[in-house]
């Protein structure tokens, strides 16, 4: 056998244990695809699982059965089933305030959160994006935890969020056109009892006195400590929704 046949039987060899190897590769990614997917296409198993994404709702971390009792036994006269549907409701107006560049979609929220849809805003209109939310639909939303520090209470709720989204930008490649999307959103309500705890640049939400004004620092006073008049108990309109953040 010349060295050239050699050389050549090798390169025969070589060539063949090649392909084995990559009908060896396709056959477990077929197999593989049919295990996961239900179907040995692995782009066409890839497209089921995108498109089941975006029928399915997040999950979102759900403690209100565990943290409402905590929350209704400082504030009694906290309603749940009301600030849900509030929340759920700002929450809508949150995404049309940002598709319309409009801050009175929000309603009645506190200053910090319209000083952060602004700067979304602003950002959005420097960065020439241009977002539309359609059919929103809110498919759970659960208290998640509630924290209790001297001088303020937070109380953190996330909420399932489904949209059709369009997106605009001036890079072509990353706009879609409504896109059927599953989300996750925190958010926060606060109540700020303690006017000195608070830091520069927060909103004060406190209770005062109704007979001198003076502020009313205890969890569940009744009494003013400076007058001796009775304090007007807490009600729902001394929290404000303070923050929406996507995660």
């Amino acid at each position: 056998m010349t060295a050239g046949n050699a050389i050549l039987i090798v390169a025969i060899v070589t060539g063949l244990g090649l392909i084995g190897a990559l009908f060896f590769v396709m056959f477990k990614i077929r197999q593989i695809s049919r295990e996961f997917f239900g179907t040995s296409s692995l782009i066409e198993g890839l497209k089921r699982q995108e498109a089941l994404e975006d029928d399915t709702p997040k999950s979102v971390s759900g403690m209100t059965r565990v943290e409402l009792p905590r929350i209704e036994k400082d504030f009694p006269e906290f309603h749940w089933p009301e600030w849900k549907q509030r929340c759920e409701n700002q929450l809508k107006g949150y995404l049309e305030a940002l598709e319309h560049r409009d801050l009175s979609y929000l309603g009645k929220v506190s200053v910090s959160l319209k000083d952060q849809v602004r700067l979304k805003i602003e950002e959005m209109e420097e960065k020439e994006i241009r977002e539309e939310f359609d059919a929103i639909h809110v498919h759970q939303t659960e208290i998640s935890r509630y924290d209790k520090a001297p001088g303020k209470c937070r109380i953190r709720i996330q909420s399932s969020v489904e949209y059709l989204h369009t997106l605009k930008t001036p890079d072509k490649k990353k706009n879609v056109e409504r896109e059927k999307e599953q989300h996750r959103f925190n958010l926060e309500l606060v109540y700020i009892q303690d006017i000195t705890k608070i830091r520069d640049g927060e909103t004060a939400i406190s209770v005062n006195c109704p007979n001198c004004g003076a502020p009313v620092t205890d969890l569940g006073e009744r009494v003013c400590p400076y007058c001796g008049g009775a304090v007007e108990p807490v009600n729902v309109r001394v929290w404000e929704l303070h923050r929406i953040e996507e995660v």
